[in-house]
């Protein structure tokens, strides 16, 4: 999914009422959180968080593959929500998101080995 595409889909659900410029900057927010609280701790990979720039690349495809990648338009949506002062909804889309991040993070951790800090010395 790119940042368009997750700007799009967001955008249908909650409507007109939320900036592209919000989206992008709530994006960022959610790709980072991505990237440091699950890649960073798992092996293999090197990752450059330089190019998540807000104003960035709309065609810079997001860094959770599909299906989970998901859970971004959930967090925009929930993000919206609280923005737009909507708590009844807030609770269901926050719920929402929960379970789809969650999702990623379970299938991440059945994919990939965790980086150990753990050393033996002899």
């Amino acid at each position: 999914m790119t940042v368009n595409d997750a700007i799009a889909r967001a955008s249908l659900i909650v409507g007109g009422s939320v900036s592209r410029e919000m989206f992008s900057k709530w994006l960022t927010e959610i790709e980072l959180t991505v990237i440091i609280e699950v890649a960073i701790t798992h092996r293999g990979g090197i990752y450059d968080i330089s190019d998540v720039d807000p104003n960035g690349d709309g065609n810079r495809v997001l860094w959770a593959p599909e299906p989970y990648s998901e859970l971004y338009v959930n967090y925009l949506v929930m993000k919206s929500d609280l923005f737009l002062r909507d708590l009844d909804q807030y609770v269901n889309s926050s719920r929402i998101f929960a379970a789809s991040y969650q999702a990623f993070t379970d299938w991440y951790n059945r994919t990939f080995m965790p980086v150990s800090e753990t050393k033996i010395v002899l």
